[in-house]
């Protein structure tokens, strides 16, 4: 295989190289890895014991040890202390390590470690895509083309939506765990509320309530809910994945006419984009509020920064 250029990374390089005349290309289907592993959370690479100040990867290395092709990876947005992959038969694996709150789902104690990817859920006969999302070091989301939601990881503020009575280890689940209902794609949880549209077009929430981020026009910051409970009355909500986002209680989804609904915790420079400065709690917005426009499509948003890719 031509020498990969060291430190100069372009859109598909793997490709770039192939239609340069590379006749070994081989790139689809491979995951790679870079960045921290103290906690395999890059799976087990002898070379680099993990817990050494070694296991660090500042270039891309290739997953190898688990045979199969990827279609999807990533890894716990929070602690960044677990990952996962999605095979392209639809099957999930995860690796890393669980914490107390059995976030990897394999049905073992909390604390666990896996150093290798292990499978948490298995492709039914015939194969189907999969999306997965990790809600900082609390939960895990899974739903399959089939529109059949999983969930596992703690469930103290509600955020797993099982119903649960408490306290403690009574509000885990250490193996994904189905949620009734038939969802979409679009999906999201930060480890303390989740929100999801349906098939139909609806959009629903549950966890704890901050800063208004469940959407259900509810101020006190000590609301927790449950159970899957719908946002307003609208069936229109977009059911494409990463049209919802949330991070740090601010929220974003568009709908499928392609205008952008915003609400949750202000931040303190104006991420919900309403003209407003930020700051302060009482500006934040409890339920869904439009920005204008009628091109919206994809977003994201972090602490302090939100972004969109409208459809034009």
């Amino acid at each position: 295989m031509a020498e990969l250029r060291q430190n100069t990374w372009q859109l598909d390089e793997w490709y770039a190289q192939a239609v340069a005349g590379n006749a070994e290309y081989n790139g689809a289907g491979q995951l790679w890895m870079f960045g921290r592993n103290n906690e395999y959370q890059l799976t087990n690479f002898p070379s680099f014991p993990p817990g050494t100040s070694s296991s660090w990867f500042s270039s891309p290395v290739q997953l190898t040890s688990a045979s199969g092709t990827w279609t999807d990876g990533g890894n716990n947005p929070g602690g960044s202390t677990s990952a996962f992959g999605v095979k392209s038969d639809g099957s999930i694996w995860v690796w890393g390590k669980a914490g107390p709150t059995n976030s990897l789902g394999l049905n073992q104690p909390g604390n666990t470690t896996a150093s290798s990817p292990k499978q948490v859920m298995a492709a039914p006969s015939g194969g189907y895509t999969s999306r997965i999302v990790m809600g900082e070091e609390n939960v895990q989301m899974a739903v399959t083309n089939n529109g059949e939601m999983y969930v596992w990881g703690q469930g103290n503020y509600g955020q797993l939506g099982l119903n649960q009575p408490g306290p403690g280890d009574a509000m885990k689940q250490s193996s994904p765990t189905q949620l009734p209902g038939t969802w979409s794609m679009n999906f999201i949880t930060d480890g303390i509320s989740s929100l999801a549209t349906k098939t139909d077009g609806t959009l629903w929430s549950w966890g704890r309530s901050q800063t208004g981020q469940l959407g259900l026009n509810q101020g006190n910051p000590n609301i927790k809910i449950s159970s899957p409970t719908q946002v307003g009355t609208d069936t229109n909500w977009s059911t494409t994945k990463h049209h919802l986002f949330q991070k740090t209680g601010a929220v974003g989804c568009s709908k499928q006419d392609g205008t952008m609904w915003v609400w949750g915790w202000n931040g303190d420079a104006g991420v919900l984009g309403l003209s407003q400065s930020g700051g302060q709690t009482t500006k934040s917005r409890s339920s869904p509020t439009q920005l204008p426009g009628t091109t919206w499509g994809t977003y994201g948003t972090s602490t302090s920064v939100a972004m969109s890719v409208k459809t034009d």
